[in-house]
């Protein structure tokens, strides 16, 4: 049998004319993952909320605290076509959902606007991780994204690599994920031809990536 660990999950609330977060439903309803204990985060979609603003810094103490395998970041995209793997994140908040108050401006005041923080992808096996997908028959964007947007997910992605620092020491990975029929089921002008994602397919993305990790000898 083998020992259950732990691992750190983070999504986000509603946003804008969704009904529901694809993110949100799925961490409110599921503790465990394969042989790994669940632990998730849920934050307002919002870049300088009180319950989002420099959260990153928690984030990361309370994986280390739990001695997570890794940490992984939930955003949910209208445009996503199954699955898409994010790599950057910018030290700036814009976009059409933002509040007045969070436009053109910097996450961190501390570093310059526009500075970029990476994932460390020396953690994750992609190439085993895009092998079993296509086994699963699970679509994903084979070409990973290094713009994760200005918004909400940009934010939490930057402050938790910034958290992470250079040490890097807990494997991290951003993945954008389709909506969910709930989260459009209202929206009159959703285009037919969007992808949407159920539970059992996002459950079975987890185990997919959390599988890819690549643990220290």
């Amino acid at each position: 049998m083998r020992k259950m660990k732990n691992i750190l999950i983070t999504g986000f609330r509603s946003f804008g004319k969704y009904k529901a977060n694809s993110t949100e439903q799925f961490l409110k309803s599921h503790s465990v993952l394969g042989d790994l204990y669940l632990h998730s985060f849920i934050f307002s979609a919002s870049t300088f909320a009180n319950d989002a603003e420099d959260f990153g810094f928690e984030v990361v103490k309370t994986a280390r605290a739990l001695k997570a395998v890794a940490i992984i970041s939930l955003g949910m995209a209208s445009d996503v076509k199954g699955l898409r793997i994010e790599t950057r994140a910018i030290n700036w908040s814009a976009g059409k959902y933002c509040l007045d108050f969070e436009k053109e401006r910097k996450l961190n005041p501390l570093y310059p606007g526009w500075d970029t923080k990476e994932v460390n992808l020396k953690h994750w096996d992609i190439d085993f991780m895009f092998k079993n997908l296509t086994d699963l028959n699970i679509k994903f964007e084979k070409e990973m994204s290094d713009k994760a947007g200005t918004y909400c997910c940009n934010a939490l992605m930057y402050r938790i690599l910034t958290a992470l620092g250079s040490a890097s020491d807990i494997p991290y990975i951003f993945l954008h994920i389709p909506c969910s029929a709930e989260a459009v089921a209202d929206l009159d002008d959703f285009a037919k031809d969007k992808d949407l994602i159920t539970a059992e397919t996002l459950q079975e993305i987890l185990l997919v990536v959390s599988e890819s990790i690549r643990i220290k000898d």
